[in-house]
């Protein structure tokens, strides 16, 4: 496995060549007082390395050929070792992980400035300097303080992500088994959530039944943090409260799914808390599931982001006017924007060891160009929102918010729904809604 890690280094250094990558690991965030919040690896760190421990640094030399990987991590001390768990340690990463070195930790301030000199450019995360005391700034400052050397110093700082993030943005078959396996078990779960809703639970019971299915069927848990959202609380986008009681006649939006081998998933379904949905429920999630339907069958390689979203807005909108939600022409709405408040956000992400990958840093500024290349991954996700306090909603629509999420797949030919196996038609989400499944049952006699 650590090969494949290993030809990923590779890559990126015929993609970064003559100078030094630099590249922080994750590190340990304090949740209160003496206690953290678990332990999530940098993602561009894993890509590269696939080591899931904090405090380390990897460095790639490619002055060059071939390029030298050197990797500083904390040491074996058996006095932490008995809190915090085995460390790898120095003297055994060379051979786990497939690096040429590897140092301690507390040794970095000192071989840093050496393997600087006469490095012309540096390559790493400006996003991150902030965020170590060990920055790269720290290490320029020693070099260019002193006051003789007679080596030359670093004069280019570049900016790593817009490097990696295009590698990730392809992703080779080991990504997506981990997508396919984490997709796999997310729908599990929704559909677990689906069978046991109906009225008088309360939203963090289906939230606490999404993670513990999550573990159960071998996920290392939930993606981000799930969005339970019953009635009118699927009008706010970001909801994570999930502390509020399912009502009878109310739809119930989740929008979660799981981690699986640090690459994320991303699932939403919206579903009738009683088994069956209102006429006013079902004319606006018929409008939501056609215009992703339509985008999923459209979207192709030659497709862009761009196109995708206006292809989708076009739809919601001349929905919207056919429900005399709007009124006017669809060309007048849209370039006006009147569907806005009802859909504010864009149709879909890119998807990867971020739930939210971010978009690589192409070179043209326009973002008509970033197209849905074969290998990407990434979701489509429409949705309409009639917040209970929004002047523009009419009555009998308030209070209902709907959003439809599957993970996709492009090949060369179009679209594979990662999460097909997860029900959105009417009918077949009411005839899962409707098995009320009492898993609270199996709490009753502990």
């Amino acid at each position: 496995m650590q090969l494949h890690y290993k030809k990923r280094r590779k890559n990126l250094a015929q993609k970064a060549p003559d100078g030094i990558i630099l590249l922080w690991s994750g590190k340990l965030n304090t949740r209160s007082h003496d206690t953290e919040f678990s332990f999530r690896q940098n993602s561009n760190f894993y890509y590269l390395t696939g080591f899931q421990e904090p405090e380390a640094v990897l460095i790639i030399d490619t002055r060059k050929s071939p390029s030298k990987t050197i990797l500083f991590l904390q040491p074996r001390v058996p006095e932490m070792e008995l809190w915090t768990g085995k460390r790898l340690g120095p003297q055994k990463a060379p051979e786990i992980l497939n690096v040429d070195e590897a140092h301690s930790i507390e040794d970095l301030a000192k071989l840093l400035p050496e393997l600087l000199q006469n490095c012309r450019k540096i390559y790493c995360d400006l996003l991150q300097l902030d965020q170590t005391t060990n920055s790269p700034l720290t290490f320029l400052r020693q070099l260019y303080n002193a006051k003789k050397s007679k080596y030359s110093k670093p004069v280019v700082l570049e900016h790593l992500n817009s490097i990696i993030e295009k590698m990730r943005l392809i992703k080779d078959d080991y990504d997506l088994d981990c997508l396919k396996k984490g997709a796999e078990i997310s729908v599990r779960a929704m559909k677990l959530a689906m069978a046991a809703v109906r009225p008088g639970l309360n939203e963090y019971e289906i939230h606490a039944l999404l993670e513990w299915a999550y573990r159960a069927y071998g996920a290392s848990g939930a993606a981000y943090e799930p969005i339970v959202a019953g009635g009118n609380n699927a009008n706010i986008l970001h909801y994570i409260s999930n502390n509020d009681e399912l009502r009878a006649g109310e739809l119930l939006l989740i929008d979660a799914a799981c981690e699986y081998q640090v690459m994320a998933t991303d699932i939403t379904r919206t579903f009738p808390i009683s088994g069956k949905f209102s006429s006013a429920q079902a004319e606006l999630y018929q409008l939501v599931l056609t215009a992703q339907k339509e985008c999923i069958a459209k979207a192709t390689p030659a497709w862009s982001w761009l196109e995708l979203h206006q292809h989708c807005r076009k739809i919601l909108t001349q929905g919207l006017i056919d429900l005399k939600v709007l009124t006017g022409s669809l060309d007048e709405n849209m370039e006006q924007n009147k569907f806005q408040p009802f859909y504010p956000h864009g149709t879909g992400h890119w998807l990867g060891l971020d739930v939210h990958d971010q978009n690589p840093y192409y070179e043209e500024d326009d973002l008509s160009e970033l197209k849905l290349l074969p290998g990407s991954v990434f979701t489509v996700e429409p949705g309409l929102y009639f917040d209970c306090d929004n002047p523009l909603a009419p009555d009998h629509f308030k209070g209902i918010g709907i959003r439809i999420e599957d993970d996709i797949l492009m090949t060369d030919k179009g679209c594979k729904i990662l999460t097909d196996d997860l029900p959105k038609e009417i009918k077949d989400v009411e005839e899962l809604c409707q098995k009320n499944i009492d898993f609270k049952k199996l709490l009753e006699g502990l």
